[in-house]
């Protein structure tokens, strides 16, 4: 799949899943060496069928997303409260990726997109170019920015 298409896929489920920084605590002192908890816990994992579907469910979700772009036509407002809606919509998906806390999801999604290039292709090629004549409406990429969970 060419690169353009997977980064938007891509981005947004690595974007969602990064958490935004908390404000800043004072450091606890450290326990006295051998009785603290084991300093490298392992990382929490998503399951191959965990991952597959997410990416079914994070592809729905930006299928949707096409569908009210391309509705909109050249009207921008329309554009972005079509995508705020479904965004919304999609609280609970994004609140998931979000959340995640797997190092290797974004390679894992990055192959899942190859393997999966003829089904969602032409809905990213959909999307990019319905977005085209709004792209640099200032609501519209609000709208954007908001369907990574951020």
């Amino acid at each position: 799949m060419p690169r353009l298409l997977a980064t938007l896929a891509l981005t947004l489920l690595v974007l969602a899943s990064c958490s935004k920084p908390g404000p800043a605590r004072p450091l606890a002192p450290l326990p006295e060496p051998g009785t603290g908890p084991d300093p490298t816990p392992a990382a929490a994992t998503i399951s191959d069928d965990e991952l597959d579907a997410l990416m079914r469910e994070t592809v729905a979700y930006l299928g949707q997303v096409a569908a009210a772009v391309q509705g909109a036509g050249t009207d921008c407002p329309a554009m972005a409260a079509g995508i705020e809606r479904v965004v919304d919509d999609h609280a609970a998906l994004l609140e998931r990726a979000r959340t995640l806390d797997d190092p290797s999801v974004e390679d894992r999604s990055e192959k899942w997109l190859d393997a999966h290039a003829a089904e969602v292709k032409p809905m990213f090629e959909t999307l990019f170019e319905a977005l085209e004549p709004c792209g640099q409406d200032p609501a519209v990429q609000a709208a954007v920015e908001k369907m990574g969970g951020a």
